[in-house]
């Protein structure tokens, strides 16, 4: 079960007082997505995982988290041009102004988070370019780090390998997820190791579904 409770809350950016919607608690039940992403009822708790201005669309965390970097960023020409250059829809464009302030302020881990949910906010419309263009620009953007996967999931760096392997499979880069699963096969063991293999399997199908880790296909 998930509780829910309201709080008003003034934007640092604008002033303005918002009614945020908070999650008091939640549970789930079953397995998680292939890419993490969690099964009901926390599933859908996603549009409460941000605090956003109904009046100048600033969205963060928590608004608490707002310095005067990332108030003057959030009002300048730049961010707002990249802001405009892609055309997220509803919460996901939520997602998206939350990795843009977070990969400026340099918090990379905060910045895939975000983008990673803008995919599954654009799953959720059955909005296909946002979901694809949201996955290329998760995957861009580790690009850009230099790091490799297992800084997705430093607890279990296999795990890392993982996710990048299904963002690139839910976008049809199919040898490229192939490839990155077959490192979880080659290194891993257990559980983690026949889950890479499910993900090669799916791959050589050329199957861009959403499944979670236990082999289900899983709908919108």
């Amino acid at each position: 079960m998930t509780t829910i409770y309201n709080q008003q809350k003034k934007c640092p950016n604008c002033g303005k007082l918002n009614e945020i919607t908070m999650v008091g608690s939640t549970n789930s039940f079953g397995a998680m997505d292939l890419d993490t992403r969690p099964p009901e009822m926390q599933r859908s708790t996603m549009r409460y995982w941000l605090e956003s201005c109904t009046k100048c669309g600033l969205s963060l965390p928590k608004f608490s988290d707002a310095d005067s970097k990332t108030i003057d960023y959030f009002r300048s020409a730049g961010f707002k041009q990249k802001h405009a250059a892609e055309n997220f829809e509803s919460l996901a464009e939520k997602f998206w102004t939350a990795y843009l302030l977070a990969k400026n302020s340099g918090e990379i881990n905060s910045a895939l988070g975000f983008i990673r949910c803008a995919a599954w906010a654009s799953d959720d419309l059955k909005d296909t370019h946002g979901s694809t263009r949201a996955r290329e620009i998760y995957i861009e953007t580790l690009s850009e780090t230099g790091y490799d996967p297992s800084i997705l999931s430093p607890s279990e760096p296999l795990a890392g390998y993982l996710i990048l392997s299904d963002m690139n499979r839910r976008i049809s880069r199919f040898d490229e997820a192939k490839r990155l699963a077959q490192h979880v096969v080659d290194h891993g063991e257990g559980f983690i190791q026949k889950v890479g293999q499910f993900v090669i399997d799916l791959s050589e199908k050329r199957d861009s579904g959403c499944y979670n880790v236990q082999g289900q296909k899983v709908g919108f």
